[in-house]
């Protein structure tokens, strides 16, 4: 299959299977950064789709329950738990973008 673009194998930009793919590589890009120790980094690139992504929010309060586990900062553990919370929260009203 060639998408709109060209590029062989791609998804039809729009299409749920397309929102999908880019979804879960926009959060591997982001498990990426902070496995290579740019945390702030990959808080930052997935920030902007936590309230509207159940994949963006629950990387999201994934890294920051990490965070708060290597920390054991208080407040990085209730940011965690409360991050967690919302995704959780997002992940049951079933949107999957």
């Amino acid at each position: 299959m060639t998408s709109a673009g060209g590029a062989p194998g791609a998804l039809p930009a729009g299409t749920p299977e397309s929102s999908l793919h880019e979804a879960l590589d926009q959060c591997m890009t982001a498990l990426d950064l902070f496995l290579t120790n740019q945390f702030s980094e990959a808080l930052s690139y997935l920030k902007p789709r936590t309230k509207e992504s159940m994949y963006h929010s629950l990387t999201y309060a994934t890294i920051l329950e990490m965070q708060a586990m290597m920390t054991f900062d208080p407040q990085d553990i209730l940011l965690a738990g409360n991050m967690m919370k919302e995704a959780q929260m997002l992940c049951q009203r079933g949107n999957p973008r």
